[in-house]
């Protein structure tokens, strides 16, 4: 084997990992080896000999493991189960091998999309021939462009940990780099016909609960004692489900005048070993949400907020609630985690307030001991979700309060002002009721400016008509009317 540098050095068992000794002005031992793109990699391995052999020999240990699961995987399917084994993040165009674990929700969207057909079409290609055609095909089965889009997404990052992990052969790496096919920008929501001056992503009002429904939801008798004010927080303070579960006491603050406000710098990301970790919120910005005082429900969510965060430092005194958490879970010292507040508590509420839902049925593939196995569980599909409560609070917003787009974005967090325009304004919503009351005021000040008898006018109005029935008859109507 050809030597990696002139200087004197050890060479692993496997010829994988070549460790060189301290140099003049550097104590420590380095370790150099080869990655999957035939870069060279090195390290620092310690000061004495004996650490740098034994962390060496780590290396080796994690090339080989590698390489030997890469060995004996045969089809697409042996590189996914590797892929979401690993928990890695979307490599996004980029060839990456980040370890940082996946949250619970992208966890869920993995195992979503690729757990319909693409086991047992694209998974049933063997690896060496795995190409853009194999790709092409599996993304036109998908129902949307959407769906798509997210399949191509995760297919480019197993591809490129197949890559790198030996899976796959370097002129494979850009398998994914293909077009889109022509679907559908949605599954969920079509509109045949198209309303002139209204986005695609407008929201409609039959996806938005009402005031009724939000009371309903609220009173709802379940096991969290604390139900009836999350719910307000959700419709009317304009907070996301992960931002809320992460209040604590010391985000209840005082507003301008006089007002209260809710300082949101952090959400809950669950992840899928089951840890909580705290994040920015959405979008990577802090905000103050203003809080009503009282709710359109009649519920006093701003004198609520307050007695909450008192008791809930007692409870932090107490050792009851170390975080003084506003929402914290039924067993009152941990983070809710939204898989169990749906199921425990927003599902026995909505079915007792009556909210509407669809039955269907959730299916589920996968292989064990290489047979494909079929799983289909009953589940309901509900017309306003849990994030539904979003959508209420930034139409109460606009419609009730009076606010401006940009208020509701600053205080509401969305990415921008042109974003709650186009998915809760609507502009052809009241725009023909806008413009005939513009033209039919056009007409009255022409009337004043002009009279009521233009000389040119064959048959001259005594005055501004304002029905039909009020106008004189033309020519040849009063004939046709005797007849």
């Amino acid at each position: 084997m050809k030597d990696m540098s002139r200087k004197a050095h050890l060479v692993s068992p496997s010829g994988l990992v070549h460790v060189f000794p301290p140099t003049p002005g550097n104590p420590y031992w380095r370790a150099e080896w080869r990655d999957a793109f035939g870069r060279r990699r090195q390290t620092h391995v310690g000061r004495s000999s004996e650490d740098a052999l034994r962390k060496a020999a780590e290396v080796e240990r994690r090339l080989l493991a590698a390489s030997e699961v890469a060995a004996n995987a045969r089809f697409t399917r042996d590189l996914l189960d590797a892929y979401k084994k690993a928990g890695m993040e979307p490599a996004r165009g980029k060839r990456t091998t980040s370890r940082a674990p996946w949250s619970d929700g992208y966890s869920t969207r993995v195992g979503r999309l690729l757990s319909k057909d693409v086991y047992a079409t694209l998974g049933s290609v063997p690896l060496r021939k795995l190409s853009k055609h194999q790709v092409r095909g599996q993304l036109a089965r998908c129902a949307s462009l959407a769906e798509a889009n997210s399949l191509r997404s995760i297919l480019s990052a197993a591809v490129g940990y197949g890559v790198a992990k030996g899976f796959l052969r370097d002129d494979q790496a850009r398998a994914c780099d293909v077009d889109l096919p022509d679907l559908p920008s949605s599954s969920r929501r079509q509109r045949q016909i198209p309303v002139q001056g209204e986005s695609p992503d407008f929201v409609s009002s039959e996806m938005i609960p009402t005031d009724a429904m939000i009371a309903a939801l609220a009173e709802a008798k379940v096991t969290y004692r604390l139900w009836s004010g999350l719910v307000h927080v959700l419709a009317y303070a304009g907070l996301r489900v992960h931002e809320a579960l992460s209040l604590t006491a010391d985000d209840v603050l005082h507003g301008p005048q006089d007002t209260t406000v809710l300082r949101v710098n952090k959400q809950l990301v669950e992840l899928t070993g089951g840890g909580i970790r705290l994040t920015p919120p959405k979008n990577g910005k802090a905000r103050s949400a203003l809080v009503i005082d009282i709710t359109p429900t009649d519920f006093p969510l701003a004198a609520w907020l307050w007695e909450r965060a008192r008791a809930a430092r007692r409870e932090q005194r107490d050792g009851l609630n170390p975080d003084a958490l506003i929402f914290p879970s039924s067993r009152g010292r941990t983070y809710w985690r939204l898989r169990n507040l749906r199921a425990r508590q927003f599902v026995p509420a909505a079915e007792a307030a009556g909210w509407p839902y669809t039955k269907t049925t959730w299916e589920a593939r996968f292989r064990a001991k290489d047979a494909l196995v079929i799983t289909q569980t009953p589940g309901r599909l509900w017309q306003h979700p849990i994030h539904a409560l979003r959508h209420r609070y930034a139409t109460t917003a606009l419609e009730v309060w009076g606010w401006s787009s940009s208020e509701v974005c600053v205080n509401g967090g969305w990415a921008s002002p042109e974003f709650v325009w186009k998915h809760y304004v609507g502009v052809a919503k009241d725009a023909s009721v806008t413009a005939a009351r513009k033209q039919r005021e056009a007409t009255q000040r022409r009337l004043v400016e002009v009279g009521p008898h233009r000389p040119d006018s064959p048959a001259p109005f005594s005055g501004y008509v304002t029905s039909p029935n009020d106008r004189p008859a033309l020519p040849g109507e009063e004939v046709a009317a005797n007849d």
